[in-house]
Protein backbone atom coordinates (compact mmCIF):
# COMPACT_ATOMS: atom_id res chain seq x y z
CA UNK A 1 0.00 0.00 0.00
CA UNK A 2 2.63 2.38 0.88
CA UNK A 3 4.23 2.35 -2.77
CA UNK A 4 0.69 3.33 -4.16
CA UNK A 5 0.32 6.16 -1.56
CA UNK A 6 3.71 7.38 -2.45
CA UNK A 7 2.86 7.58 -5.90
CA UNK A 8 -0.79 8.72 -6.18
CA UNK A 9 0.24 11.74 -3.49
CA UNK A 10 -2.76 10.11 -1.41
CA UNK A 11 -1.86 11.30 2.77
CA UNK A 12 -4.36 8.80 4.19
CA UNK A 13 -5.22 5.02 3.59
CA UNK A 14 -8.04 3.57 5.05
CA UNK A 15 -9.32 0.04 5.00
CA UNK A 16 -12.16 -2.10 5.62
CA UNK A 17 -11.90 -3.85 8.74
CA UNK A 18 -12.37 -6.80 11.12
CA UNK A 19 -12.86 -7.26 14.84
CA UNK A 20 -10.67 -9.73 17.02
CA UNK A 21 -11.18 -9.37 20.49
CA UNK A 22 -9.47 -12.32 21.73
CA UNK A 23 -6.98 -14.61 19.78
CA UNK A 24 -9.13 -17.49 19.80
CA UNK A 25 -12.60 -15.78 18.32
CA UNK A 26 -13.23 -15.56 14.89
CA UNK A 27 -12.64 -12.26 13.39
CA UNK A 28 -16.28 -10.31 13.24
CA UNK A 29 -17.41 -7.71 10.86
CA UNK A 30 -17.15 -4.15 10.69
CA UNK A 31 -19.64 -2.40 13.11
CA UNK A 32 -22.85 -1.36 11.33
CA UNK A 33 -22.28 2.15 11.18
CA UNK A 34 -18.69 1.88 9.92
CA UNK A 35 -20.20 -0.67 7.04
CA UNK A 36 -23.21 1.80 6.42
CA UNK A 37 -20.28 4.60 5.71
CA UNK A 38 -18.05 2.53 3.87
CA UNK A 39 -20.73 1.26 1.70
CA UNK A 40 -21.58 4.77 0.94
CA UNK A 41 -18.41 5.64 -0.01
CA UNK A 42 -17.49 2.83 -2.14
CA UNK A 43 -20.17 0.87 -3.62
CA UNK A 44 -19.72 -1.71 -5.52
CA UNK A 45 -15.92 -1.34 -5.26
CA UNK A 46 -12.84 -2.49 -3.13
CA UNK A 47 -10.96 0.46 -3.28
CA UNK A 48 -11.60 4.04 -4.24
CA UNK A 49 -9.37 7.48 -4.64
CA UNK A 50 -11.72 10.18 -2.70
CA UNK A 51 -11.58 13.34 -2.04
CA UNK A 52 -12.13 14.09 1.82
CA UNK A 53 -15.11 16.88 1.01
CA UNK A 54 -16.55 14.13 -1.46
CA UNK A 55 -16.82 11.67 1.77
CA UNK A 56 -18.31 13.81 4.15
Amino acid sequence: MLPLMDSSGVDVAAFRYSVLRTADEIPGGMPPVDKNIWDGVLGDRESAIVELDEAA
